[in-house]
């Protein structure tokens, strides 16, 4: 039975000939090094790649256009909570980060310690925004 043959680009053809892993389009010159990419994609939103630098004092709207702006998003408290079990959080600043989880007329909003609370859009709070 004959295979049908895939296009191969010119990087893949000169990372191969330089013994050289190839890898969603990338090039990498250890295999220490592709397996870094691969656990850190492996990871997605919990990665600490996936996060903006910190924002303080910014209302609930002022966060949402801020992340927009980023050509990213305000995480869900899901993802909050989740890379504050990571361990992502810990060297993030003091105080409650914003989320897009609502609650009735207010917003969710998690701290480092993981304690969770709500206010409204009008109050100022820290702000990380993720990746899409």
């Amino acid at each position: 039975m004959v295979r049908p043959l895939r296009s191969v680009s010119i990087e893949e053809i000169n990372c191969t000939v330089n013994n050289k892993s190839y890898y969603k389009n990338k090039c990498f010159d250890t295999e220490k090094e592709l397996s870094s990419f691969k656990s850190i994609e492996a990871l997605g939103p919990k990665s600490r790649e996936n996060w903006s630098e910190d924002f303080a004092n910014l209302n609930w709207n002022d966060a949402q256009k801020k992340c927009n702006s980023l050509g990213m998003k305000l995480p869900s408290l899901k993802e909050l909570r989740d890379a504050q079990k990571e361990g992502i959080m810990k060297d993030w600043k003091d105080g409650y980060y914003w989320s897009s989880t609502e609650r009735s007329s207010s917003y969710k909003e998690l701290n480092k310690n993981g304690n969770e609370d709500y206010d409204s859009p009008g109050y100022q709070r820290n702000v990380r925004c993720l990746k899409e």
